[in-house]
């Protein structure tokens, strides 16, 4: 996210207020938020990550360009990022904005059309964790939130530059 700059992290003024209700994975049965470290826990579990490999008759996300809309400090912004999906539910890329290049890795899961990354800065990761909509013929779509080191988090949204291809299904 562009302003979690590499030289510091996004700011404790979020506009959030309510912890933001996207899924299940980002609470509890008492809608507690989870921090920086058990979202990265969760992504990492082996149990997460589910491809093509695993659900050969679904939509995989397009590898390639996306545009990154975000909340911070009560204004909305917008970021470039590049992703790479595996065929193995792994997913690699970089934040590219503002002339800085943060390496980040992750998960996806088919199954759930759950994402999960870890962005990577001089201080420290932000996660980032969101659904997926992913329709033939249309952008692949993510929306999710960012949680960063000191609980602050924010709203992001994903949409890719190339659109979705519909399985190919073996007969």
């Amino acid at each position: 996210l562009a302003q979690a700059s590499e030289s510091a992290p996004p700011s404790a003024s979020s506009p959030m207020g309510a912890w933001p209700s996207v899924n299940s994975i980002e609470e509890c049965c008492a809608c507690r938020p989870k921090g920086v470290e058990e979202l990265r826990d969760i992504r990492q579990a082996a149990c997460f990550p589910s491809g093509l490999k695993e659900n050969p008759t679904s939509c995989q996300p397009p590898s390639g360009s996306y545009l990154c809309t975000y909340t911070e400090n009560g204004g909305t912004y917008t970021s470039q990022y590049s992703l790479r999906f595996a065929d193995d539910g792994m997913v690699r890329g970089t934040l590219l904005d503002a002339g800085t290049s943060v390496p980040l890795d992750g998960a996806y899961n088919l199954w759930t059309m759950r994402i999960a990354w870890g962005e990577h800065f001089s201080w420290g990761s932000l996660e980032v964790s969101a659904t997926m909509a992913l329709t033939p013929g249309k952008p692949a779509h993510l929306d999710g939130i960012y949680v960063a080191p000191g609980g602050i988090t924010g709203r992001c949204t994903f949409s890719s530059e190339d659109t979705v291809v519909a399985p190919t299904i073996p007969y």
